[in-house]
């Protein structure tokens, strides 16, 4: 029973079984380490950047918690709307509050009365002025209307949508037309399928505003099972349409691409006109945090001209709430819009971390080279088993860590390597079982007496100071009767010369 448990082939099969299994259901255990040795590799890189975003901080609306303030949203858009500060292009963060429209619904209640009132004759007016100060008012410009302007003139503009993620549990509400046209066409079925699921409910900037915006994304975010944001959803799938992050969005519109030149090929990559972004399986894109600090300004030091307006000439604006939600990333708690223009950086750029279809295999033959590794244990010498198990560890550790910051693929060692670990703790627990074994046997042959000496050798010092073996020798009770006749004879004759001598 014991040889069997301490099976060499047992223990193998049982590691290559509970490896492949892992893959199938990832523990959390492993998973963590996987995600820190990631962390580990992504932070020797460092990409080069082609962005150079601003970050204007707007107080949050006092009326729509998570909303931008409608005031300085407009102050700031027409202070920014000369040609000479336009930005390249701005992005909304969140949803600007809109201010109560309920002066002019009164205008055109009192409208129409007056009208049903002039057609009934019982108001006798040729002309009147009053019927022209209405129509005045409400031809005039909107609030809405004169920020949507100020915005245009900036330059180009895009606006959130948050989705609500699960499952659907009733009848999905009906988006506007203006986020319909920002939809990307789904080719496959498996696209929706491979994106998040749909929702119930989603979130859009109300108003005129979005009409002249240049596009619209959403700002869903999926922390990973430590809850930590590594990783950028492009897509979110609603009502049998996909919809662009906003930073997928945000690098379309800065590479003048239309929307139907943009390809979601689920789990492989996202075209982006003549750029290809390879994605992992779960068509997910790592995102490469930067470690250059974005400007970032107050609204109210643009507004009272304490930050010349000049210096948003062509750059990439983020108008975020100053009171937002906290992110945790591998570089520490943030601010949610640092991810986002983390993952713009990493989508504009020219490096990303891709998952070819031969690292999976490479890691399953790293498994079985761990299980036969473990299943030759014994045969092996002390010095090799050693030497091999330090030389395999340092391959796996080092090869993808080369391959990850030089050639940009990630390969998953966490599962190799913890098999080989496993392996050669068990070849060390048995071998320690075995000489310990051995030292026991040794000790009892130690404590046997020492052997007689023999005749004609001379002997030394220790030999002649060392009593004889017969007098250890315990001694056994003899039967004369059962001797030969020729030592019977013998024993008389020298029992018959010591009674003559006595």
């Amino acid at each position: 029973m014991r040889g069997f448990l301490f099976s060499d082939l047992l223990w193998a099969l049982m590691l290559v079984f509970a490896a492949f299994a892992a893959y199938t259901v990832m523990p959390p255990v492993v998973n963590k380490a996987e995600l820190a040795f990631y962390d580990f590799r992504a932070g020797f890189m460092k990409p080069e950047y082609q962005t150079s975003p601003v970050i204007i901080e707007v107080n949050n609306d006092s009326s729509e918690p998570g909303s931008l303030s409608f005031d300085e949203v407009k102050k700031i858009a027409g202070i920014l709307s000369s040609g000479e500060s336009a930005p390249a292009l701005t992005v909304f963060t969140a949803p600007t509050g809109m201010p109560d429209d309920s002066s002019s619904k009164e205008i055109a209640i009192i409208k129409n009365k007056y009208e049903e009132l002039r057609s009934r004759k019982k108001i006798k007016d040729s002309g009147s002025d009053f019927l022209k100060l209405l129509t005045s008012l409400q031809k005039s410009e909107k609030t809405e209307q004169q920020l949507a302007a100020a915005l245009k003139k900036n330059g180009k503009y895009i606006m959130p949508v948050r989705f609500t993620a699960g499952m659907p549990r009733g009848r999905l509400n009906s988006e506007p037309e203006w986020l319909k046209k920002y939809a990307v066409k789904v080719s496959q079925g498996a696209a929706l399928s491979r994106a998040k699921a749909e929702g119930i409910s989603f979130t859009t900037q109300k108003g005129i505003i979005p009409d002249s915006a240049a596009g619209a994304g959403h700002s869903n975010v999926f922390p990973d099972i430590d809850g930590k944001l590594r990783f950028e959803n492009p897509f979110m799938a609603y009502d049998g349409r996909l919809y662009p992050s906003l930073a997928l969005e945000a690098s379309r519109i800065l590479l003048d691409i239309p929307v139907k030149s943009v390809e979601f090929r689920p789990g492989r990559e996202i075209v982006l006109g003549e750029k290809k972004i390879p994605l992992t399986p779960e068509s997910m894109l790592p995102v490469l945090f930067s470690s250059i600090e974005p400007q970032r300004y107050a609204s109210r030091e643009i507004i009272d001209g304490s930050v010349a307006p000049e210096i948003f000439r062509g750059k990439t604006v983020f108008m975020t709430p100053a009171a937002q939600r906290i992110a945790e990333t591998p570089r520490g708690k943030r601010q949610q819009v640092y991810f986002l223009i983390s993952a713009l950086n990493t989508l504009t750029g020219n490096t990303y971390i891709s998952r070819p279809q031969w690292t999976y295999q490479l890691e399953t033959g790293l498994i079985l080279l761990a299980g036969i590794f473990t299943a030759f244990v014994s045969s092996m010498p002390s010095w090799t088993f050693h030497s091999l198990f330090t030389l395999l560890f340092a391959a796996v550790t080092g090869g993808s860590i080369y391959a990850f910051c030089s050639m940009n693929i990630w390969i998953k060692p966490a599962v190799p390597l913890i098999c080989l670990a496993a392996g050669y703790l068990f070849g060390v627990l048995k071998r320690f079982s075995f000489r310990y074994e051995l030292k026991q046997h040794r000790i009892q042959y130690s404590n046997r007496p020492p052997p007689p000496p023999v005749a004609g050798k001379i002997q030394s010092e220790a030999d002649k100071r060392r009593k004889p073996a017969a007098a250890l020798a315990p001694t056994v009770p003899v039967n004369v009767q059962e001797l030969p006749e020729t030592i019977k004879n013998a024993l008389e004759k020298n029992a018959a010369s010591a009674e003559c001598e006595k």
